[in-house]
């Protein structure tokens, strides 16, 4: 009997449900969507129930945290305030980017050492070559 009782409740809100949000959606809405076979309405209307339940549970046992003040270490907390700590995170900013520009600075620097040096040896070479040159010319 108590198998016969629950088999009949769960049927009977599967047809509550059904009809509840049949009743809500009006004309235009049909015209809109194709029309539903009893099955495929069922099984929709089954599938946002059981969503549901679950995204309440979810919500129970998960609570969001609406604690935006975050925390310091261990538990630690200050009276820091949000002009404080973003005075912290633009020092910081600062601290890093000016490492990165010297060290793109000293690359860069590094960088056209090198290309003068090697500038300097071709000048050298083609110089030395030209002089061996007119002495060769002069030489016929």
């Amino acid at each position: 009997m108590d198998r016969l009782s629950r088999g009949s409740a769960i049927l009977i809100l599967c047809f509550f449900s059904i009809v509840v949000s049949s009743v809500g959606d009006g004309h235009k809405d049909q015209e809109k969507r194709p029309a539903l076979s009893f099955p495929e309405t069922l099984a929709r209307t089954y599938w946002d129930w059981a969503k549901t339940i679950v995204h309440r549970a979810q919500a129970y046992f998960f609570p969001p945290n609406i604690d935006f003040r975050g925390s310091n270490g261990a538990g630690e907390q200050t009276d820091m305030g949000a002009g404080e700590k973003v005075k912290e995170a633009v020092a910081e900013s600062l601290g890093k980017t000016r490492a990165t520009v010297e060290d793109s600075a000293k690359s860069a620097a590094k960088v056209a050492s090198e290309t003068v040096h090697k500038t300097k040896e071709k000048v050298k070479r083609s110089l030395s070559d030209q002089g061996r040159q007119e002495t060769d010319h002069s030489e016929l």
